[in-house]
């Protein structure tokens, strides 16, 4: 039974600070996750434990149960008095309410108020700080916080990211059209000449074909990941490669992982780690060949995979955060995000 907004404007908290909390509460967080549209596998059961065991060492989890079942809030304490979204801001790319977005700005109220309120069980500081980074600008949660947070005397900064979608259309020809004479020139040009300097194309795709190799697959995108330049290329180092592994393990058995890796000819020049569901497409991480970067096999498996979700029927080809040219170029348009950090006041 769906809560009734008029009725919700004090709800009933329960925390859950167990590890076991993904268990017991595993089935009803997954329903509430599933009944939310475009935000990936990230606000799920299964995305925040593989986190947790992989990042959560030395905190604690403080996950909020709204009424019975409500709606959940993934929240976590550090020992300095950080509270934040499970998931934290390096791997996931939106964080927000588990439930209804009806009763998004009554949680973002009591949120503020069980803060205030109340010290939370475990050893170290009450908070000192709550942060929600990537939140979409559409759920009134983070306007709700700011506002009772400001009514409490707290330091407030509530700033602006995005992220780029795109609606997909009907047929890859209408999306050809789409883009205009331009990119559609570049689209085809790109491709042609991969093919031709290294041979023919082929797509590999794990999450789809049971005959890839997993294994193999995810450790010639780290490599390919670690080859990048900059700051990317760092990235994807020790635990973070750990987390990386373990994600396509336990998604790939689940159903909506998607690791597809672009051939030319017998050399594998680009690779896409992401995930599908029924409403679309999520393009998670990226890797190419740096050698080839003349050839652009990164926008060559782009175009590879837009044309793949079209033909499978999504609606929606998600980029993912991030401003990056290439992902208008291709189409996208901005879903806004709200980045939100609140101070406690100085007692």
């Amino acid at each position: 039974m769906r809560a009734d907004p008029l009725r919700f404007s004090a709800p009933r908290i329960r925390v859950h600070d167990n590890p076991d909390l993904f268990s017991c509460l595993g089935a009803s967080w997954r329903d509430l996750a599933n009944n939310l549209v475009g935000f990936g596998p990230f606000l799920g059961p299964d995305w925040c434990e593989l986190w947790w065991d992989s990042f959560g060492e030395g905190n604690q989890l403080h996950v909020l149960e709204f009424g019975e079942q409500d709606a959940l809030v993934p929240l976590y304490r550090t020992p300095e008095g950080l509270v934040s979204f499970l998931g934290g801001q390096d791997v996931t790319d939106y964080v927000g309410v588990v439930g209804p977005s009806s009763l998004h700005p009554a949680i973002g109220s009591a949120v503020v108020d069980h803060l205030a309120d109340s010290s939370s069980p475990g050893e170290g500081k009450d908070w000192e700080r709550f942060t929600a980074v990537a939140v979409p600008a559409e759920s009134g949660f983070t306007a709700a916080v700011a506002l009772a947070a400001i009514r409490r005397e707290c330091d407030v900064r509530l700033t602006n990211e995005q992220s780029v979608m795109m609606r997909l259309p009907s047929s890859w020809d209408a999306y050809l059209a789409s883009v205009g004479k331009k990119e559609r020139h570049e689209i085809r040009r790109k491709e042609r000449r991969l093919a031709r300097e290294l041979g023919p194309l082929r797509l590999e795709e794990g999450g789809i074909d049971p005959g890839v190799a997993l294994d193999t697959a995810v450790e010639r995108f780290i490599e390919m990941h670690r080859l990048s330049k900059g700051e990317k290329g760092e990235f994807m180092m020790g635990s973070m490669a750990d987390f990386f592994r373990i994600v396509v393990r336990h998604f790939a058995a689940e159903g909506s992982l998607r690791l597809d890796t672009l051939f030319a000819g017998d050399e594998a020049v680009a690779a896409t780690v992401g995930f599908a569901d029924n409403f679309g497409y999520y393009l998670y991480n990226s890797g190419f060949a740096v050698d080839l970067g003349r050839l652009s096999p990164g926008n060559v498996l782009l175009g590879m995979l837009i044309r793949r979700e079209i033909a499978y029927g999504r609606r929606v080809f998600d980029f993912l955060r991030g401003d990056e040219r290439y992902k208008f170029r291709l189409g996208g348009v901005s879903r806004p995000l709200k980045r939100l950090e609140i101070r406690s006041p100085v007692k």
